[in-house]
């Protein structure tokens, strides 16, 4: 079965990651798929996954800060793809450090990116993911990515932490917004725990530099024991949860959350 056949779909963030596992699982599915990032088309990335995925998947440069790039891809999307099925906001970056060493350089790029950036995604393809939502009742999709870190406390992640709620607190308003106003959009949010991608190992190589907690090893088995499972998740398992809630699977789930965390926050 392809759950996702003949439909279209936007992941932000879609280089690396989770958004490279999401595009994979996508594709697979039978969608096709534009894929957003800040790299420019002609980096061996962007030519690496368009070699792979050949028409299935194309690529927009865009800085999700930029309110007026995300309606240039609206245009995009509906000169060349008839309309925008699923959008999968997933671009994001670290936002760690303690509070004295927080600058409002850092807060304002951080929210930009995490928040603002999600925001300005959804208000620009809003009109085309209603014209597809009432062509049939639930089809039309939008799954924000947060993180776990908006549900736990942890050292040295406020500035991470707080953009995230926002992400699950805008996530929940904006489900419940379409739904009163009779808007086809179903609207949900997936929250990964520790995944085994480029931004965590990034993340952690600096902690390890600080000293404040051992070696890169010593971080990871501590990440490692504190989940139930006793692994880091890889980031197709979080793609096979964001699947469910793009596909017609789940036409009658909109506000919810998925917890994909190994029974981290279970405890």
């Amino acid at each position: 079965m392809t759950y996702l056949a003949g439909r279209s779909a936007l992941v932000s963030g879609g280089l690396r990651g989770i958004g490279a596992a999401v595009v994979d699982r996508f594709v697979a599915e039978g969608a096709s798929v534009f894929v957003l990032d800040l790299q420019q088309a002609s980096s061996p990335a962007v030519e690496d996954l368009l070699s792979k995925y050949g028409g299935a998947v194309r690529y927009c440069q865009l800085d999700v800060t930029q309110e007026d790039g995300w309606y240039e891809v609206a245009n995009i999307l509906q000169k060349e793809a008839g309309g925008l099925d699923v959008f999968v906001s997933n671009a994001g970056i670290d936002g760690g450090g303690n509070v004295e060493s927080l600058t409002s350089e850092y807060f304002r790029k951080v929210m930009d990116v995490n928040v603002a950036g999600m925001l300005f995604g959804v208000k620009a393809l809003k009109n085309l993911l209603e014209s597809r939502g009432r062509e049939a009742t639930g089809e039309s999709s939008i799954i924000m990515v947060s993180s776990v870190m908006s549900q736990i406390g942890l050292a040295d992640a406020a500035l991470y932490s707080a953009s995230k709620g926002a992400v699950r607190a805008m996530s929940r308003a904006l489900a419940m917004e379409f739904a009163s106003a009779k808007i086809p959009i179903r609207v949900n949010t997936v929250f990964p725990g520790c995944v085994d991608t480029p931004l965590l190992m990034d993340t952690l190589a600096t902690i390890a530099d600080s000293g404040k907690a051992g070696g890169l090893d010593d971080i990871i088995n501590a990440l490692v024991g504190a989940v139930p499972l006793g692994r880091l998740a890889q980031a197709r398992e979080i793609a096979n949860a964001i699947l469910f809630l793009a596909s017609s699977e789940s036409s009658y789930i909109t506000g919810a959350e998925i917890v994909v965390d190994g029974g981290w926050t279970a405890q």
